[in-house]
């Protein structure tokens, strides 16, 4: 910024400073200045600022997200958001962008069944090709278990950009990837003075992110209330031993928060670790349930709130009031929990590991443990979407279409063995269209859909086809391949 011309025509002109009327952008305090204007202006329309989230607004009818000049506005009916959008308008310019479709980087979709998707396949593929790693091998697993070895290899300093691709990835776990969240929480903390083997884990994650790209979270109406489970892994951290906490919020059948973090104080056992990770999630829970019933959503929890966890000694630590020798030290703070299980507020249920997706916040699983956890947290790859890039051949009447395998997969590699599982699944024995079947041809690796007309031929593919997670496809290996397998009539 220049002072004006002038402002420069006298002797004193080097020694005056301009003093502005209003904020302009670039300065320090412009960001302040235009929140403070913004809040003024939506709490003159008649909307009310969420004491819990700044960035959120309300009213009886309208809630509405703040992202600096961005506005994500929900309403009850077209009339109430007519009426908002006229209010604002009387106040400063706007620009209607129409239904949302991609907001910072996450790509939202309503489907037929009234599903909501978030995925942020595209920010993936960015960022995947900004590091060079478009074309690399694919990975079952966010990290690798022998990533970091003892001996002099990979000991050397890292070159690469690490910090700014964590930071990548920190987005990308905190929007729509909760399955990578210990992956990018456990690299984080070589940020000060990265190694080369840190930035090939980086890299490993990197081809895991190639392999699940189409992951997206799939909300429905399900019909449950809102679901909540913590857990830690005890000493996980071989260097100064802390522990690891985890816990995960489910509503409308997909994660809504998610946490992974390292514990600030060294657990002295399980139970004592375990209790921590509970004390976090009931911080969260407390959040969110006075966020909920501040913007007037009700009936959305069990009363108490159930909090699932796998340990039965942090269960009894928490709802009685005991003092032993190996539970005397813990901090004052930590005990809060038993209030709020005495005032009727939480509960907690055991539940068994295997049972339990926060262990996905606390270690590196195999894959097959993985697969199990994240599904149940409401991330899947559409059959619709895996299908895109593989040979498709439609049949209907005496026409056919046929799509070819953009990856170029040999024989009985991929697209074989999949479309194999997608058959396998009675699901799609009720849900066919009348007079429609499918047929999969192994040896040619291309599944045929034969109907009497293309309608009924593209609902097989657009609707019929149930979610299915990739992994749940890919993990069975067909034992038998018949020239020809058909479903349907």
């Amino acid at each position: 910024m220049e002072l004006p011309e002038s402002s420069l025509n006298h002797e004193n002109s080097s020694n005056e400073v301009c003093l502005l009327k209003k904020s302009i952008y670039g300065l320090k305090q412009s960001g302040h200045e235009w929140n403070e204007k913004l809040d003024q202006i939506l709490t003159s329309i008649g909307l009310e600022r969420s004491r819990m989230d700044p960035c959120v607004y309300f009213s009886k009818d309208i809630i509405l997200g703040v992202y600096v000049d961005d506005l994500l506005v929900t309403t009850s009916s077209v009339e109430a958001y007519v009426k908002f959008k006229s209010s604002i308008q009387r106040e400063v310019d706007i620009k209607d962008l129409g239904e949302v479709s991609d907001l910072l980087s996450v790509r939202i979709k309503r489907n037929k069944e009234s599903n909501l998707e978030l995925d942020q396949t595209h920010y993936i593929e960015e960022i995947l090709k900004e590091y060079g790693m478009e074309h690399a091998k694919e990975a079952s697993t966010p990290l690798d278990p022998g990533m970091f070895t003892e001996g002099p290899e990979g000991k050397e300093a890292c070159r690469a950009p690490y910090q700014q691709a964590i930071g990548n990835l920190l987005w990308l776990a905190g929007m729509t990837r909760p399955d990578i969240a210990y992956a990018v929480s456990y690299l984080s903390k070589f940020n000060s003075s990265p190694l080369q083997q840190h930035w090939n884990a980086v890299k490993h994650l990197l081809r895991y992110l190639k392999k699940t790209k189409d992951l997206k979270l799939v909300f429905s109406k399900t019909g449950k209330k809102l679901a909540a489970f913590a857990d830690a892994d005890w000493g996980s951290d071989k260097e100064d031993r802390k522990s690891y906490s985890g816990y995960i919020f489910v509503l409308g059948g997909a994660a809504i928060s998610w946490c992974s973090r390292k514990q600030k104080c060294v657990a002295l056992s399980t139970a004592e670790a375990e209790y921590y990770a509970m004390c976090e999630a009931a911080k969260e829970a407390l959040w969110f349930t006075s966020f909920m019933e501040e913007i007037g959503v009700g009936d959305f929890k069990e009363s108490p709130l159930k909090i699932y966890i796998d340990n039965q000694g942090a269960m009894f630590l928490a709802e009685n009031e005991v003092v032993s020798e190996r539970s005397k030290h813990i901090d004052i703070r930590h005990f809060f929990i038993r209030d709020l299980i005495k005032d009727g507020n939480l509960s907690f249920v055991y539940v068994p590991t295997e049972e339990n997706p926060a262990d996905l916040f606390t270690k590196n699983l195999k894959a097959p443990a993985l697969q199990q956890n994240y599904t149940k947290l409401g991330l899947f790859i559409l059959v619709r979407d895996f299908l895109r890039d593989r040979r498709i051949s439609l049949s209907f009447g005496e026409r056919k279409l046929e799509r070819n395998c953009a990856r170029g997969c040999p024989q009985g590699s991929c697209c074989g063995p999949i479309l194999w599982n997608i058959l396998v699944n009675t699901v799609f024995q009720e849900e066919l269209p009348e007079g429609a079947r499918l047929v999969l041809y192994a040896d040619e690796q291309f599944l045929t859909i034969e109907a009497a007309s293309r309608a009924k031929a593209e609902k097989c593919v657009g609707t019929s086809l149930q979610i299915l997670s990739i992994w749940a496809l890919s993990s069975m290996s067909p034992k038998l391949k018949p020239s020809a397998l058909s479903l349907g009539t």
